[in-house]
């Protein structure tokens, strides 16, 4: 394995009650999360690269109520805003300026004063973004089209708790996982 630690993609969007994060590595083979009070720590590693980030966030989250799943291109983490926290926050990290590494994800991104914010939300594991068409019908209506060709206001889940997003995850890892032969990491 390299000594050189490097920084994997992440993407992040929210709702006025949880954060999600997507961290793309291909061929991961292992990884450890450490949720803590006001951050983030991700390590993982390929057969021979590693890569790793700290996050340090705007606000702290309910370590306990907040969960990851993974499969071995992609870790999700999904985590539960504290009660009394503001519902939506300015920016995902305490610091101002935003790593190169971390980029909005815009599939699943919602603005706190959009019209239908309560009822839209984020479609979590909307892996047609980054699969070609492989002839499966994914047209369900949690599963978005292709990244920006959704219809306007199309009506996604709206997850209240961290085990309903968690319930989709393993959902669509499992309808991923038939259709493309991906295996799932434990």
């Amino acid at each position: 394995m390299s000594a050189t630690v490097l920084l994997p993609e992440v993407l992040w969007a929210q709702t006025d009650k949880l954060i999600y994060l997507t961290v793309k590595v291909a061929d991961l083979k292992k990884e450890e999360t450490n949720f803590l009070p006001s951050s983030v720590k991700f390590l993982g590693s390929t057969e021979d690269k590693t890569y790793g980030f700290e996050l340090d966030l705007y606000d702290e989250y309910d370590v306990e109520g907040s969960r990851k799943s993974f499969t071995a291109q992609r870790i999700f983490l999904v985590l539960k805003k504290r009660d009394d926290a503001q519902e939506y926050w300015p920016r995902l990290q305490k610091a101002g300026k935003k790593p190169t590494y971390l980029k909005i994800d815009f599939s699943r991104w919602r603005d706190e004063d959009d019209e239908d914010t309560k009822e839209v939300d984020s479609g979590l594991m909307d892996f047609g973004n980054d699969m070609p068409d492989m002839g499966g019908d994914y047209s369900d209506e949690d599963v978005s089209e292709e990244e920006g060709e959704g219809e306007e206001g199309e009506a996604l889940p709206n997850y209240k708790t961290v085990d309903e997003a968690m319930e989709h995850i393993k959902t669509e890892s499992d309808k991923l996982t038939e259709a493309t032969g991906e295996k799932t990491a434990e």
